[in-house]
């Protein structure tokens, strides 16, 4: 058997290129790739070197007609502003403030708390998952740059009297106010930063976990935070670096545009935000054009940070629960509608069509469509210029005849056609749950068609009848010691030996493996327990351990499964492995020593241990069964219902399961796709049998709760907060807001209504004949 000295030495011209040499080669041989690795280190290069690189002080002036907003010259590049400061060194400081700034609030909230917590909500799953998920869902809701805008507005005196103080009685001096507004929309702009990054990372967390290659990493005993940072950061890696710069341009648009308003740093401090106020904005460039010379920002980028963003309708069972009955639309009736209060009748036919729409067509009468074109007129006529006319006195013959009446009717139709639709679904309460679909018939006399989309309907079939036994569990003796077993492994004793490896051994080893010269494996040290029924990474490794001894190496070759990554599936990896110790595991018996170092407050005896052990297996058993019969009798109301619903909803779902899984962020979303292989079609095509599952018995729910009359009291919401603040310890203050708030409150009501719900359902469904008959 070769040892690792002979392995080294044989193989030492054949080793394949290390991974970060082989990136960083494949990196610089891309033209655009170095272009902005340049046009990165330039600009970060200069604001970080801003006190060396600045050819002035940004604050010196010079008090002289000539030096005021001169233009480009050999002493000032870029010219001076309005009191005679040089413009590049302002914007190469400027450019150090959007760089701190951004750097401090992206590193603190995105790499500490958007990569921790999406790594632990992946990861851990569970009420953890559930309590960091539905806190960024409060946290997005809230507009951040307007929440700086009041704080900074309103608490200004008192951190203008702070920076004073601290300025006249710390060592600060002269750089205390700028400070002070730094850490304050700093420490504003921190907790919303990571959300959308965290988002990002649990999704990518919750598809690495279960790959073969982190199952047998938790198989072989790994630590969590090394199986997380070995094995699933790198996967999480891309992906995140992707949201979090997008992150950065955001989060300098908001510094813009704080301070352009004034409320951003201290006046003191360059900034791009207040140059541009100080400057007169637009109109300073029309009249000093030489001025947009200056060399971009961060903020420059398409990014922004304002978003629109809307909660979809019905993709969960809360979204069912309105108790509004669908319109009822007379098929194919032709009448006129009484609207002559909006400004004159409207002949309107309805249509119900298949999938829960509505098709209306709607023609105007001709006097409505006479005084929608004078309103169009006199909102036209203002911005002409007419020749022997006073701007905003040429009659309608004369305008009409200048820009055609063509343009005339179509600025007439741009408000018509909405008041006309508007009043028309309010008058036949027709409820849409999304954009109608509109189709201009003809234009004299005015006649359009829409198709509307409508709430769903909701037939159920007889729920009294259903009947499904509950499955009943049992703690088998096989659980139980398995369980024991595991108990006794946390107290064994370890102890090196002198032979070859066994089945149940600690072992300490490298393994390094490669598929066509890849790096596939690199693990260094790592100690894992050698389980017969447990899988090491590849299927066969665990065995080729078998008989080794500590020093020894050996290379094998192993076939990949399928269900690795494409790179590596259904070829064969070359393993090295390096065996450097051997332990024997020495189980404690089952005793009552074991129940005493288990816990001695808790366990006097070994039976004690024993009951404990079962109760808590019966429970978790019990628990996994009763969510698995609620969904079986779920799905069984779903097969006796009728269900209809428009198509946007199912599209709606399928979007809020891929929002759920990878985030919002766009350009994620698109590298995933990139790095899977998929187009964005294929893609949500795997997402619709889950949305339409989801969809399904969201609605069924939701009639259910209406026809049996469940709601939720307050005194039970009430409860339910409690409850969810009592294990969160020192933050159960600070979480209780936002549990109360109306956002939170909702969505504890609609899971609570959903557990109510559920729980009348699973009472029908398992009721026995004796609960019948005395029904």
């Amino acid at each position: 058997m070769a040892t690792r000295t002979q392995l080294s030495d044989a193989t030492a011209l054949d080793l394949p290129e290390a991974p970060r040499w082989r990136t960083l080669r494949l990196l610089l041989s891309k033209k655009i790739a170095v272009v902005c690795i340049l046009v990165l280190v330039v600009f970060y290069g200069a604001a970080i070197l801003a006190p060396w690189v600045a050819p002035a002080d940004p604050n010196e002036q010079e008090f002289t007609v000539e030096a005021a907003r001169a233009g480009p010259s050999a002493e000032h590049w870029f010219g001076t502003d309005q009191l005679g400061r040089d413009l590049l060194s302002r914007v190469i400081y400027a450019a150090r403030t959007t760089v701190l700034f951004t750097v401090a609030v992206v590193i603190t909230g995105g790499l500490f708390l958007g990569l921790g917590l999406g790594l632990l909500a992946g990861y851990r799953g569970g009420w953890v998952d559930n309590a960091i998920m539905r806190l960024g869902e409060i946290l997005s809701g809230v507009p951040v740059f307007f929440l700086m805008l009041i704080i900074r507005a309103a608490y200004r005196e008192r951190t203008n009297d702070l920076a004073f103080w601290l300025k006249e009685n710390t060592f600060l001096g002269a750089d205390a106010p700028p400070l002070v507004a730094f850490v304050i929309i700093t420490g504003v702009a921190v907790p919303f930063v990571w959300v959308g990054l965290a988002r990002i990372v649990r999704s990518q967390v919750l598809a690495i976990r279960e790959q073969e290659f982190v199952l047998a990493a938790e198989a072989m005993g790994i630590s969590t935070p090394r199986l997380l940072i070995r094995h699933i950061l790198p996967g999480v890696m891309p992906i995140y670096l992707v949201g979090l710069s997008a992150s950065m341009a955001g989060f300098a648009f908001v510094e813009l545009g704080l301070s352009w308003l004034g409320l951003g740093v201290d006046p003191s401090t360059p900034s791009f935000g207040s140059m541009i106020n100080a400057a007169g904005g637009v109109r300073t460039f029309e009249a000093f054009p030489h001025l947009l010379s200056s060399p971009p920002s961060p903020s420059s980028s398409s990014s922004s940070p304002g978003t629109c963003s809307a909660m979809p309708l019905l993709t969960s069972s809360n979204r069912a629960r309105t108790g509004a009955e669908p319109a009822q639309a007379v098929t194919g009736e032709s009448r006129i509608l009484d609207l002559r209060r909006h400004g004159g009748p409207v002949k309107v036919t309805l249509e119900r069509l298949p999938e829960s729409r509505v098709q209306l067509e709607i023609e105007v009468e001709p006097d409505r469509l006479e005084r929608s074109l004078d309103a169009a007129y006199k909102r036209l006529v203002p911005t002409l210029k007419i020749p022997g006319f006073r701007p905003g006195k040429a009659p309608r013959p004369i305008v009409e005849r200048m820009v055609g009446r063509e343009r005339l009717l179509h600025e007439a139709l741009d408000a018509l056609v909405p008041a006309v639709y508007s009043e028309a679904i309010e008058s036949e309460e027709v409820e849409p749950v999304a954009d109608p679909e509109l189709e201009i018939l003809e234009t004299e006399p005015v006649r359009f068609k829409v198709t509307v989309p409508v709430r769903p309907t909701v037939t159920l079939g007889d729920y009294e009848t259903i009947r499904i036994a509950p499955e009943p569990v049992e703690v088998t003796d096989e659980m139980f010691d398995e369980q024991m077993e595991l108990i006794r492994r946390r107290f064994a004793t370890i102890a090196p030996v002198e032979r070859g490896a066994q089945w149940d051994d600690i072992l300490t080893a490298d393994i390094n493996g490669t598929v066509d010269d890849a790096t596939f494996v690199q693990d260094e040290d790592v100690e894992f327990p050698l389980r017969e029924d447990q899988r090491l990474l590849l299927p066969d490794l665990a065995e080729q351990f078998l008989g080794m001894e500590a020093e020894s190496e050996k290379t094998v070759e192993l076939p990949v499964p399928e269900d690795f990554p494409e790179q590596f599936a259904n070829k064969t990896a070359s393993i090295t492995i390096t065996l450097k110790a051997v332990k024997e595991e020495e189980l404690p018996d089952e005793d009552d020593d074991l129940a005493q170092q288990v816990n001695a407050e808790e366990f006097e005896t070994i039976d004690d241990l024993h009951e404990r052990v079962r109760n808590d297996l019966q429970e978790t058993l019990q628990r996994q069964a009763d969510e698995a019969y609620r969904l079986k009798v779920v799905d069984e109301l779903v097969g006796l219902s009728e269900i209809e619903y428009p198509q946007v909803l199912l599209d709606r779902e399928i979007d809020e399961l891929i929002r759920e899984s990878h985030g919002s962020d766009v350009r994620a979303y698109q590298a995933h796709l990139a790095q899977i292989g998929k187009t964005t079609d294929e893609f949500r095509e795997m997402y619709r049998d889950p949305a339409y599952q989801r969809l399904s018995r969201s609605l069924v729910l939701g009639e259910l709760t209406n026809v049996e009359g469940i709601d939720v009291t307050e005194d039970e919401i009430g409860e339910q907060v409690e409850k969810m603040l009592e294990p969160l310890g020192e933050q159960a203050e600070s979480m209780r807001t936002m549990f109360e708030s109306d956002r939170g409150s909702a969505s504890i009501r609609n899971s609570l209504l959903t557990d109510k719900t559920l729980a009348r359902l699973q009472e029908i469904a398992s009721a026995e004949p004796e609960e019948e008959e005395a029904e």
